[in-house]
């Protein structure tokens, strides 16, 4: 091997490492704008990764055209491509905040299909270097097959893989808390700079091989550092399925497994990092040499794992999570074997990795586009758990190596138990629910129960519970849940000022749920509910289910979409809606709206604000201490806060934490208040100062 040699394979190596770190780097750069204004739901991040799969079968479609051509006319074609991305992004540095951060100007309508205005808004900031980024390794890997024919370079899809998942972990944890967005983004487009001027030398060095144009590129049967399966003759068209087929599965147990456990398991926010560096990890393995040797371990693998995640259904968060992710480690190293083990000769590569990238693509449209419309509730989980039990029948009954001659039959007929029982449990899930809808923004159910104080119905999004109310005698209208007269914001209500002098209140809530806190209005006060989601507000409205709007004696307007959006058109509008109370409500699921808590929130807040104003935030979290950054905002804007802690009495009402926040002294030196405050050697000191412009979860990440 020659010195050129080592050099060359180096360069194209690196090249490609940088251009995969980018290509998940920049994902949570533009998340800092999409989770803003579409919610934090697992559909948010379904669609921003068919979007991103989407891209990426751009970019291996474009490296599957360019192999076809001329090693001279690729360098060219490439050069000029990278060139005019990098000027895109310096013409947009001028137009937007930062070259791949968009404008308010894209700021989303209620009115138009979320998922649609995601796509198009990750397409119009990131489509072309996104593109250009992705189509690097399969291209890189076709130009290093021209190069030395006799090489093997499926190895570089491995060092791809670790650039992702390099990229994908470093994120939350150093770059993050180190970097402002805005910072972010310009190291992000500094890389760029970098990626282009590698990938243009590599370019150039296709260029300068001037024998190799014309070049066979399949030039017969060469000493190879791997053992090919396949021979050197053109796939098939059923091969060609095979690859489509796995790699639709992969990607859909991918998805389906993060929505699991975001959204029915376990709500800690960035939990969806976790399967996906499982995903990535897994190609990282199957593709390194001779790894595919024996596939056979992971089909009992897939079944264990299957019977783990059975056993878990009905145990704590963390069981679930676990058999979850080895569950979705155990079927990716299935199907990602099958992949590696079924590859073509190198000369086809560009058509396997546009085969892996299209199924990635139908993987994502069938559980963010075609799955939220023939199911109700998550069940594509149940679905995909379905067709990898049968992959592994195939795969026991057509293999034959010795231990499968004795053991296919038993252990075919526990696969086809396991598929009975996720079935069983499917159909309990749909039956228990006397309600039952699905969009862009999760599940919703009611469900019917009961206990020793009578029957009520709750609304669950996912499996968090978002308000109970009983359906008869005087508990119909009592406020329950996390809004008991005893919690902070029952106190709120009972003392605030305009209460003592009987005049009407005026208050604002972002979030809806049913619509518990109307509970406290009375004739002349108004109540003004800020909610994303469509369903959530058909629901509160149908007195089948609840009737805590319609029995108000308040007058009720709901507002559809983001709270934040809303509020700032009005500002624009120069409507401050002057509420006596705002009540925010958004932190007790998974789905952590990070922008309704940065300075500049607070700082809209006290816009739409009267003068002896209350501001009630809701902070009871599993898995997130809030309270540190709302006194943080607290202290930039010079409010008096009370933290109050209510217990709950586990049946009516539930265990509680409120922020009260005014300028109004005297309200916080109230017995009433100051006698419901949590000690304060039970809140934390440290200060999390939250902008739109730097965020971090981690720092406030409740201990184990």
């Amino acid at each position: 091997m020659t010195n050129k040699h080592n050099v060359q394979t180096w360069i194209i190596a690196i090249t490609i490492f940088v251009s995969a770190f980018l290509l998940f780097a920049i994902q949570p750069v533009i998340g800092k704008y999409i989770l803003p204004w579409f919610g934090g739901t697992a559909n948010v991040w379904t669609t921003c990764m068919l979007a991103y799969q989407s891209l990426l079968l751009m970019g291996y479609l474009y490296a599957h055209g360019m192999s076809k051509l001329p090693g001279r006319k690729q360098a060219v074609i490439h050069i000029t491509l990278l060139a005019t991305s990098l000027t895109l992004l310096l013409i947009r540095s001028t137009a937007w905040a930062t070259p791949v951060l968009p404008g308010i100007e894209w700021t989303p309508s209620p009115n138009t299909s979320p998922a649609w205005q995601i796509i198009v808004i990750l397409i119009a900031a990131i489509g072309m270097p996104f593109t250009i980024l992705s189509s690097t390794s399969a291209l890189l890997q076709s130009w290093f097959s021209r190069l030395y024919p006799g090489q093997a370079p499926y190895v570089f899809y491995t060092v791809s893989n670790v650039g992702s998942l390099l990229a994908l972990l470093l994120y939350p944890f150093i770059i993050e808390p180190m970097l402002p967005t805005t910072i972010q983004s310009n190291w992000w487009t500094c890389g760029y700079l970098l990626f282009v001027i590698l990938c243009g030398f590599c370019a150039s060095m296709i260029y300068r091989e001037k024998t190799l144009i014309g070049a066979p590129l399949y030039p017969g049967i060469q000493t190879s550092t791997e053992s090919y399966v396949q021979n050197f003759q053109a796939p098939t068209f059923m091969s060609r399925i095979r690859w489509l087929f796995l790699s639709m599965c992969s990607s859909v147990i991918l998805l389906a497994t993060t929505t699991q456990i975001t959204q029915n398991v376990s709500p800690v926010p960035l939990l969806w990092i976790l399967p996906l560096s499982l995903y990535l990890l897994t190609f990282a393995i199957c593709f390194r040499r001779n790894s595919a040797e024996s596939n056979d371990f992971w089909v009992p693998a897939v079944l264990f794992s299957q019977c783990l995640t059975l056993y878990t259904m009905c145990t704590n968060s963390l069981g679930q999570t676990i058999a979850l992710t080895t569950t979705l480690f155990a079927c990716c190293m299935l199907t990602h074997n099958e992949l590696y083990r079924l590859k073509p000769y190198p000369g086809y590569l560009t058509s396997f990795y546009l085969m892996i990238a299209l199924g990635g693509a139908i993987g994502g449209v069938f559980v963010g586009v075609v799955a939220p419309l023939i199911f109700k509730g998550f069940f594509e989980f149940d679905f995909i758990m379905l067709v990898y039990s049968l992959i592994s029948i195939h795969i026991l009954s057509t293999r034959r190596q010795k231990w499968m001659k004795f053991a296919w039959v038993p252990l075919s007929a526990t696969f086809l138990i396991v598929i009975a029982m996720f079935q069983i449990n499917a159909h309990h899930e749909r039956t228990i629910a006397i309600y039952r809808s699905r969009n862009f923004y999760g599940t919703l159910s009611v469900r019917k129960c009961e206990n020793r104080r009578g029957i009520y119905h709750e609304l669950v999004n996912g499996k968090i519970k978002h308000g109970i109310q009983y359906q008869s005698g005087l508990l119909r209208k009592w406020p329950t849940e996390y809004f008991g007269e005893n919690s902070g914001i029952g106190k709120a209500f009972r003392y605030h000022i305009k209460k003592f002098s009987s005049k009407p209140i005026r208050v604002g809530a972002i979030g809806l749920g049913i619509g518990t806190i109307a509970a406290y209005g009375y004739s002349g006060d108004y109540f003004r509910f800020y909610e994303i989601n469509p369903e959530v507000i058909e629901v509160a409205n149908n007195t089948k289910y609840f009737s805590y709007l319609i029995d108000s004696a308040a007058k009720i307007e709901v507002i559809l979409g983001d709270a934040r959006i809303s509020m700032e058109n009005e500002r624009l509008l120069r409507t401050p809606q002057a509420f006596d109370m705002l009540v925010v409500d958004a932190f007790n699921s998974d789905a952590i709206p990070v922008h309704l808590l940065t300075r500049e929130a607070f700082e809209l807040y006290l816009y739409h604000l009267a003068p002896e104003a209350l501001i009630a935030i809701h902070v009871s979290n599993a898995y997130l201490d809030l309270v540190p950054v709302v006194l943080s905002a607290a202290k930039e804007f010079h409010l008096n806060h009370a933290v109050m802690h209510a217990h709950g009495d586990r049946v009516i009402t539930e265990s509680t934490i409120w922020i009260l926040l005014t300028r109004n002294r005297i309200f916080t030196e109230l017995p009433a208040i100051s006698g419901s405050k949590l000690p304060q050697d039970k809140i934390s000191r440290k200060h999390v100062l939250w902008t739109d412009d730097y965020s971090n979860l981690f720092r406030v990440m409740k201990k184990p």
